[in-house]
């Protein structure tokens, strides 16, 4: 096993424990001590014995993107190093990484930090954005970024390397037939949660108002499309309408939530409403249930996949979406919500005021999200990764 980090750390690894557990097969987790003091721990502290865990020291973290690349590879060693004495042949027979990104970059570069054992991998995000940014400066930051992606696929000890963007899956499958073998593609999931009734959801929230309410969730960035959310409701002067922001800001967004007038606003007409935090699994349930739609309005190139999507459809809460990437593409073959251009503040009008008119009842449609739910379980998921492991 290997670290994984926030969501996918509590998410992924529960999933793949619990299999491993049913199965009585034996394994080893790798750790570091800041993950194992970390709330997405709780999650899977069960499932562990002390004799399952491998602890590692805390990987390194950069200050700005000259200085993770630098970090990035420090950390690679620093990974061989701590582990050269638990990884034999005789020890272990195979690794698997349960989100190799944190560190995908030193190991495209530097190869393995296992010797010869073999591993899998799942990378959520490679080559993310090439599509969308064609600046001749992004185009060649593009090509370098396509080596190297190429050169960790043809690792010989990495024996298959798991995708779970479908249409980045099927551009390579079609562009590069040879690598058949080294990759395929898995489906992402979400944790199962009970959702209970909104009104009694938004009392325990403290969230006094019988308005419909757009959950942004997850970790507050500014990719995510929430300063433009705040603009266009802002913009909108629809008053039936609130903003839920609930999960951990990254501190360019903490600044905006502080300083900026706009907050101020809506937070004062009982229009924002702020969990600033990183949720507990009955807190997560909450915010879900006092919710109305979701979104999913990714900007700034982002074209990949969210978990937040799989809890949507699992709460049956229809989703507003980005037009692209792989979020826009399931959200129209599933019939799951809205689909618009999160950067065009007349679109993301025109969409709230939809939900103004025809509330969330146009998009409840319980035969297109049981098929979605069926098509991304975490027994699916699993199933998949056991077969290449044990």
């Amino acid at each position: 096993m290997f670290k994984a980090e926030g969501h996918h750390f509590s998410l992924y690894l529960n999933a793949i424990l619990e299999s491993l557990n049913n199965k009585q097969q034996p394994y080893k987790v790798v750790l570091t001590p800041e993950l194992k003091s970390s709330p997405a721990f709780d999650v899977i502290a069960s499932k562990l014995r002390d004799n399952n865990v491998i602890l590692i020291r805390n990987q390194l973290k950069g200050l700005n993107n000259l200085t993770k690349i630098y970090i990035n590879l420090l950390n690679w060693y620093r990974l061989r190093r701590d582990l050269k004495d638990h990884l034999t042949a005789d020890s272990v027979s195979k690794i698997y990484i349960p989100t190799l990104d944190p560190m995908a970059k030193a190991f495209e570069l530097l190869g393995s930090p296992f010797s010869n054992i073999p591993f899998y991998a799942l990378y959520m995000s490679p080559l993310r954005g090439s599509k969308i940014n064609k600046k001749l400066q992004h185009k060649i930051k593009n090509a370098i970024s396509e080596l190297l992606f190429f050169r960790l696929v043809k690792l010989n000890s990495m024996k298959k390397l798991l995708l779970i963007d479908p249409l980045f899956f099927l551009d390579l499958i079609k562009s590069k037939p040879d690598l058949k073998n080294k990759i395929d593609y898995i489906n992402d999931f979400s944790n199962p949660f009970e959702i209970i009734s909104s009104s009694k959801a938004r009392e325990k929230l403290n969230i006094l108002t019988k308005n419909h309410i757009i959950l942004v969730y997850g970790s507050l960035n500014k990719r995510k499309g929430i300063i433009e959310l705040l603009n266009a409701l802002n913009k909108s002067n629809i008053k039936n309408i609130c903003i839920l922001l609930a999960g951990k800001p990254e501190k360019s967004i903490e600044k905006y939530i502080k300083s900026h007038p706009i907050v101020s606003k809506l937070k004062n007409s009982g229009q924002l409403f702020l969990k600033l935090k990183f949720l507990s699994s009955y807190e997560e349930k909450l915010v879900f249930s006092s919710a109305n739609s979701v979104w999913l309005g990714y900007t700034m190139g982002f074209d990949g996949s969210s978990g937040v999507l799989h809890q949507s459809v699992k709460a049956k809460l229809p989703v507003l979406s980005m037009r692209d990437g792989v979020i826009g593409f399931l959200t129209k073959k599933f019939k799951l919500g809205y689909t618009f251009n999160p950067v065009d503040i007349n679109e993301v009008i025109s969409v709230l005021k939809k939900l103004e008119i025809d509330g969330n009842n146009s998009f409840i449609n319980s035969e297109t999200f049981e098929e979605f739910m069926n098509d991304h379980s975490s027994i699916k998921h699993t199933k998949k990764i056991l077969r290449l492991i044990c």
